[in-house]
């Protein structure tokens, strides 16, 4: 009976796995052209967008009670020919991010990759107006441009879609 629950398991893990790899996405190509990236058909592509983001992506309230739509960004920085690499860029950042995130709270800072290109990763948390909340920021510098990818929601929500996250994280490209 334990092989038994263990192949069913191992079966419903890799389904999961392979669905989360295969769900229908949208391709989004930047105003400027400068980058693409795919997202989930069933989120909401914003039209309107902050000062200074180029891609803003909703997941939609989970309940009636969800005050704060969860959502994906990308903003994009011309360098204007400073050479930084990705690392260098995030840690740079964390002095601003603490003076407008109101009890910043790093969480983890660390390199990554995206696919085989140098990333940086911060997650921390914070507080913007009446919301608490914990943002994954994936840092990717190329073509003389910094591209800061952000996830931004409730914490309690944060495991619901940090496997999307990392997917349209993974997604960008560069052009």
């Amino acid at each position: 009976m334990n092989k038994t629950l263990l192949s069913f398991l191992l079966v419903v893990s890799c389904t999961s796995i392979v669905m989360a790899q295969t769900t229908p996405t949208k391709k989004f190509l930047s105003k400027d052209k400068s980058f693409e990236i795919s997202y989930p058909q069933d989120w909401e592509l914003s039209k309107e967008l902050p000062m200074g983001v180029s891609f803003l992506v909703l997941t939609g309230r989970q309940h009636d009670s969800d005050v704060f739509n969860d959502n994906v960004n990308v903003l994009v920085e011309d360098l204007k020919g400073n050479e930084v690499t990705s690392e260098e860029y995030g840690v740079m950042c964390k002095p601003m991010i603490r003076k407008m995130i109101t009890d910043y709270k790093e969480v983890e800072s660390k390199k990554i990759k995206l696919g085989t290109r140098d990333a940086y990763m911060l997650v921390y948390l914070g507080k913007q107006g009446i919301y608490a909340l914990k943002y994954n920021q994936v840092i990717l510098v190329e073509k003389g441009k910094a591209y800061i990818i952000t996830y931004t929601c409730e914490p309690p929500t944060y495991n619901a879609f940090i496997k999307a996250f990392g997917l349209i994280a993974n997604s960008i490209v560069i052009k």
